[in-house]
């Protein structure tokens, strides 16, 4: 964990002085309405926007710089973003972009960035928007010393991924950005319409305010960052529309499985486990980088391909559970000399779905061709009722193949031996 010196300034007025305070009296607002009693203060920092990247490309760098450089790779290979871009990066840029506090677990400490807005509103007047991102980060807190903040975002199971630390960071988001908007409310004197489903969808659409703009990210990072933040938060006031906030606490105990436990309520309520797909071992090749990216990374998928929201959401309805690799090929299996460093010809990203049923997956396989003729030319396309083949004009290939309710997506194997490879994985997926 990287600290973070705070302002030195403690006068009368200073900054951290009135962080301090704010902070102390959002402190009673938040457990009031909350219902989590403090066990103990919470410590306050104002820090520039500059240490808080700093700390973020520290801490990243750190503990998940090896795996973030394999994701950029495997992601690059489905052209989720592009090719030789530095995937850290442009995590950090999306992450930091809009940042202005943050709480750490790990020191039990809120961070507020320098210059943002403390000041109360007029009486009945909306508090300011600083005030609640100290609410929102207080929320944070509070749950901490109740349910243990890390302990539950590292509880996702390693068989989960990505996709089951996505479905906890919604529940932690979520559960927050519904707090704030419980003391937005307050500060008028009225109660959340958690029943106003239009003026829920209003405020879920300015909660994407966290999202960083088409300009600067991937779609792929957009998605992921907002994610939490809206979809946690439409899953939050669901909950609250009908009960209290102990529904919420209860998830703490038994957290989202998946993106689709977010994305579905019916889903969470029958509690349906994804299924388990395990990436084979593939003769001549390093498995580099697995995960599972969910509904949520599917549709995303599907939507950068082809460009419609509305058609990525359906063809993603009805996700059972995945497998996203990539593979190094060894050179003698591309044709290469030991010496040669041309990583994009010896790369492989697999996608290994499995769905509900096999109307789903016919849905999905639709897409997946789209994806492949996305990703490769269309010269030498080999369409076929469960297979689809496309040839890139430098020599590597996309396929898209269904057998019955699962579909495997391979890009980037080598022109004469794609069969091989998808025949070798189809092998190794009992």
């Amino acid at each position: 964990m990287v600290a973070i010196p705070g302002r030195a300034d403690d006068t009368e007025g200073s900054p951290a002085q009135q962080t301090r305070a704010v902070t102390a009296a959002l402190v009673q607002d938040v457990a009031a309405l909350r219902g989590l009693r403090p066990k103990r203060p919470i410590a306050s920092q104002v820090v520039t926007r500059e240490q808080i990247r700093a700390r973020l490309v520290a801490e990243l760098d750190s503990e998940t710089g090896d795996d973030l450089a394999a994701e950029g790779r495997a992601l690059a290979r489905f052209g989720l973003i592009p090719a030789g871009a530095d995937y850290l990066s442009l995590f950090v840029a999306a992450s930091v972009e809009q940042i202005a506090g943050f709480y750490d677990p790990a020191t039990q400490t809120l961070f507020v960035a320098e210059g943002i807005d403390l000041a109360p509103g007029p009486a009945g007047a909306p508090a300011s928007d600083g005030r609640l991102v100290v609410a929102h980060e207080v929320a944070h807190a509070l749950v901490d010393q109740h349910f243990g903040l890390q302990r539950f975002l590292a509880g996702a199971s390693a068989a989960g991924g990505l996709d089951a630390e996505m479905a906890r960071r919604a529940l932690v988001e979520g559960d927050a950005s519904a707090t704030m908007v419980e003391i937005m409310f307050a500060a008028s004197g009225l109660r959340p319409p958690w029943g106003d489903r239009v003026s829920m969808g209003r405020i879920a659409a300015a909660l994407r305010g966290v999202e960083p703009p088409a300009s600067t990210a991937p779609l792929w990072l957009r998605a992921h960052m907002a994610f939490p933040y809206v979809q946690g938060f439409d899953m939050v006031a669901e909950i609250r529309r009908t009960e209290s906030w102990r529904s919420v606490d209860v998830r703490y105990r038994r957290p989202p499985l998946s993106s689709e436990h977010v994305l579905h309520a019916d889903k969470y309520r029958a509690y349906e486990a994804p299924v388990p797909v395990a990436a084979p071992e593939l003769p001549g090749a390093a498995r580099v980088y697995d995960t599972v990216i969910g509904e949520l990374g599917v549709r995303t998928l599907v939507e950068h391909h082809l460009g419609a929201a509305s058609r990525a959401d359906e063809v993603a309805d009805g996700w059972g559970g995945d497998r996203f690799a990539l593979y190094e090929l060894a050179p003698a299996a591309v044709g290469q000399s030991a010496a040669s460093k041309a990583r994009p010809s010896r790369d492989v990203g697999v996608l290994m779905t499995q769905w509900d049923t096999e109307i789903d997956a016919i849905e999905f396989f639709a897409a997946a061709q789209s994806v492949a003729h996305s990703l490769c030319a269309t010269i030498d396309s080999v369409p076929h009722d469960l297979v689809v083949r496309a040839v890139h004009v430098q020599g590597w290939s996309c396929t898209a193949e269904r057998r019955g309710n699962r579909v495997l997506v391979t890009v980037g194997a080598p022109r004469g031996g794609a069969a091989a490879v998808t025949d070798a994985l189809w092998a190794g997926w009992p």
